[in-house]
């Protein structure tokens, strides 16, 4: 961007993967903002929270962002349009569990899970699932720079999935997920399946995103052990998985996700 602008040429970029205005907004100010004159959102709310989020102290020096919402320049704008509720009476008997990737010796401004850590509890998770006699689909990040054993899944006796997720045409009761800023959020959570979030904590989210989450998914808070393992209540996801009732509230996707899906 410093090159561009060194040559009076305006930097305009676009929110990347399905936009993180249900957390704290700081960290944007080094990733995206300082890097951008024009900053463009997929809808208002994006723009509005990212507006207000704005600090020219954390720009090191940089003129404030312009923040907008593609809806301001598109004449043909849809209204987005999701069905709020949904009631569903089954058992979970296939699950597709969609982890983030693995990031190798790399980092991020949030922090992020150790791959070791992550690795073992991916393996923990998938065998208690397995306990359950549940058909298990298993999507792998594409673009993690650390892979999975070419024989993980087979080992583990389940299927694994390749490709992007956005084409996949598997059809199960249930996703499992343990992160909630992944470009696959918007799809899994505007889907009328049941939703089972584990959150590993980081990053955290917003108050008003926390309480919709939990009316959208069935929710359980992981912690980190003495030893650095991730582990949850493992009750709770026993529970979860026993539902036959399954009420759900999309008021996450319709606040968060306009021109996401």
């Amino acid at each position: 961007s410093d090159l561009l602008r060194n040559n009076n040429i305006k930097v305009i970029t676009h929110d990347h993967g399905s936009g993180n205005v249900h957390c704290n907004q700081t960290f944007m100010h080094w990733v995206e903002f300082i890097h951008s004159d024009c900053f463009i959102q997929f809808n208002e709310l994006s723009a509005q929270i990212r507006n207000n989020s704005l600090k020219k102290d954390f720009l090191l020096g940089n003129n404030l962002t312009e923040i907008k919402s593609i809806n301001n320049s598109d004449k043909n704008e849809k209204k987005f349009s999701i069905e709020n509720k949904y009631h569903t009476l089954f058992p979970i008997k296939s699950i597709m569990y969609v982890p983030s990737a693995m990031h190798g010796e790399g980092q991020r401004m949030n922090p992020i899970i150790h791959d070791l850590t992550y690795f073992d509890w991916q393996v923990r998770l998938i065998s208690f699932l397995k306990q359950k006699n549940l058909n298990i689909k298993f999507k792998p990040h594409p673009e993690g720079l650390t892979k999975m054993p070419i024989d993980f899944a087979n080992k583990m006796g389940i299927n694994e999935i390749n490709g992007n997720f956005e084409k996949i045409k598997i059809n199960v009761d249930a996703y499992l997920i343990d992160f909630i800023f992944s470009s696959t959020t918007p799809l899994i959570l505007s889907s009328n399946k049941p939703v089972i979030f584990i959150d590993r904590g980081y990053p955290v989210l917003t108050n008003e995103a926390l309480k919709y989450i939990k009316k959208r998914c069935y929710y359980i808070k992981a912690e980190y052990t003495n030893d650095s393992r991730l582990d949850i209540n493992w009750n709770e996801l026993d529970n979860i998985l026993r539902i036959y009732d399954h009420k759900i509230d999309m008021t996450f996707s319709s606040t968060y996700f306009e021109n996401c899906v």
